[in-house]
Order: structure tokens, then C-alpha cells, then sequence
């Protein structure tokens, strides 16, 4: 809640926090113990009307404050109007509750960082903005014009303002420039820092992608040899049970079938390529027609098309009739 009092040497803006704090206490529908009323107050010296300690005297004599926008108008005794917007809203100011509740959540996100990251973890604009905020407050001054001051008080005037400039001002300057090219270092160690982390990453990326490659070709050449083992081992023990002396007839001519089916069933296998080469040059060549015939707006006759669906449907049903033989042979040899 804010007030504000005006009197002979000007215009103070009074600002009293705990006001918010027993208000919201006492709306709160749980029971808790509040809080202590440690909170400070805030005091705004708005306007100045005397500077000095004689008798000279600019009262205030009319106040009005200004809700939109947010302003007052002062009337003094010299017969001045002073209209000021307001810089400091309440509403804007953060409760204390509300502080030291983000604070123990960042305590607690913090614990978990590095010394970098504790660094870069706050808001760097609010760090600048403390750094900036002024300890003291200077008002506009608005003096009786009808009574020049003395040199003696325009130079005690003079040097109270080039301090408070000096300690106010450049000084909080200096040290912001400070904590900025702190920053920017920090930031570039943490850029350098981030850029070789990503280069050792890229070179463990290709390192694992080599491995990845060898280890693929290391497997498609041990599949390789274990097929032609497999079929080595295979025709070996046919050869043995060929050759055993103790071999019925009928082993022998289970063989010879067997040895018969073989070299149908590599008939069969030419067969099918055949027809699939076949299938594959016509399939190229009516797509080659197609593109063709877009391009000249060309037909083929009803005729023809259904003589090259029939052809194309009588060689898939040929090309099926072998794969199914084929089956059936590998299923009578057991593979």
C-alpha cells in the first residue's frame, strides 16, 4: 500500500509492504502462524522544494494523484504546477514470499550444477538491474524562483550532486562493465569448452561408424563361408552315403532320384529366371512404351493389349506353376 505526504520541502511517496502481507493472511483459508513483520518500508523522495536550512520555504499546497495514467499534480507556494508520472507502482514490487520461495527452488537446482553452470544460472538482467538499483533516491528539485540562491549554496548543491553521480552512478557503471566482460569470458570459455566436447563427439561418431562398416562386411563374409561350408558338408555326406559298401539297392536308387530331382530342379530354376528376365524386359519395355505413348497420345489397339495381357498371364501362371513344383521337390528332399 502506498501513501504519499506532502509538506514544506516537497513531496515523499511512502511505500508499506506488510499492508499486502496481513491482507493476504488474513484471506488465506489455511490456518498458519504469520510471519514476522520484518519487511521494509520504501520512502521516495518525489519532489524537493528546499535545499537549504533558512527560512525560505516553497510549500506544497495542492496535491492530486492520477489513476490513468499513473501520475500527480503539484501546486506550490510560488504558484508553479509540477505534473510527474509515477516510476515506482507497487504492484510491480516483489513480495518477499514469493523471493524466498524461488530462491530455495534455484538453491535446490543449483546443488546439482557445476561452477559454470552456477555462473550462467541466473538472470543476467536481473543481476545487472541490482547492480544498477540505487541506494539513495534523487528528488527534482523546484525552488522558490523569486529567491536566487547564494553561490554558497549552488556550489554545496553542485558537489552534492557530482558525488552522488560519482558513487551512484559511474561507479555501479564501472563495476556492471566488469561483471559483463566477466560474462563474455565466461560465456567463451563455455562456448570453447562446448566445441571441443562436440569434436571429441564427431570423432567418436566416425570411429563407431568404421566399426560399424568392418564389423558388416566381417559378417557378410563369415555368412558367405558358412554357406559354402554348409553346402561342402552337405555334398559330402551325400557322396558318403554313396559310396558306402554296405548300401541297399534301394538307397542307390533313392539317390539316383535324388540326383535326378537335382538337376530338374536346376532345369526349373533356368526356367524361372528365364521367365523372369522375360518378365522383367517386357515390363520395361511396356514402360518404356507408356512413357512413349503419353508423350505421342498413342494407343494400342483393343486387340493387342488383350493379346500381351493374355501372353504376360499365361507366363506368370507358368512362372507360379514352376515355383510351386520347385517347393514341392525341395519339400520331398527335406531342404
Amino acid at each position: 500500500m502506498r501513501y504519499f505526504a506532502y509538506h514544506n520541502a516537497g513531496l515523499h511517496a511512502i511505500t508499506i509492504n506488510f499492508i499486502s502481507e496481513l491482507q493476504r493472511f488474513v484471506e488465506s483459508d489455511v490456518d498458519s502462524d504469520i510471519s514476522p513483520l520484518s519487511i521494509a518500508s520504501n520512502a521516495e523522495y518525489i519532489v524537493c522544494t528546499k535545499i537549504d536550512a533558512s527560512e525560505r520555504i516553497n510549500a506544497v499546497l495542492g496535491f492530486v494523484l492520477l489513476q490513468m495514467p499513473s501520475g500527480v499534480i503539484v501546486l506550490l507556494g510560488s504558484g508553479e504546477v509540477i505534473s510527474l508520472k509515477l516510476i515506482i507502482d507497487p504492484k510491480i514490487l516483489v513480495e518477499t514470499v514469493k523471493i524466498k520461495e524461488e530462491t530455495d527452488k534455484s538453491l535446490l537446482k543449483l546443488e546439482a550444477k557445476s561452477e559454470l553452470d552456477r555462473m550462467l544460472e541466473p538472470s543476467f538482467v536481473d543481476h545487472i538491474k541490482s547492480m544498477l538499483k540505487r541506494d539513495v533516491t534523487q528528488p527534482i528539485l523546484s525552488v522558490d524562483k523569486t529567491n536566487t540562491p547564494n553561490p554558497q549554496e549552488c556550489y554545496e548543491l553542485l558537489a552534492q550532486a557530482i558525488e552522488v553521480l560519482r558513487t551512484q552512478y559511474l561507479k555501479r557503471h564501472e563495476l556492471v562493465r566488469a561483471e559483463i566482460t566477466k560474462r563474455v569470458n565466461t560465456i567463451k570459455l563455455r562456448k570453447a569448452q562446448q566445441e571441443h566436447e562436440i569434436a571429441d563427439l564427431e570423432k567418436e561418431r566416425e570411429n563407431i561408424r568404421e566399426t560399424a562398416h568392418r564389423l558388416a562386411e566381417r559378417f557378410e563374409e563369415i555368412s558367405d563361408q558358412q554357406e559354402i561350408i554348409t553346402k561342402k558338408c552337405q555334398h559330402l555326406v551325400r557322396q558318403a552315403h554313396t559310396r558306402l559298401p554296405t548300401n541297399p539297392i534301394a538307397d542307390k536308387e533313392f539317390a539316383q532320384e535324388v540326383e535326378r530331382i537335382n538337376k530338374e530342379t536346376k532345369a526349373l530354376t533356368n526356367s524361372m529366371q528365364k521367365a523372369r528376365d522375360t518378365i522383367n524386359k517386357q515390363t520395361y519395355h511396356i514402360s518404356k512404351y507408356n512413357q512413349t505413348a503419353k508423350k505421342k497420345s498413342f494407343h494400342l489397339p483393343e486387340r493387342q493389349e488383350k493379346n500381351i495381357k493374355e501372353i504376360l498371364m499365361q507366363i506368370a501362371a507358368e512362372v507360379d506353376s514352376q515355383i510351386r513344383d520347385v517347393k514341392h521337390i525341395n519339400q520331398q528332399l527335406g531342404v
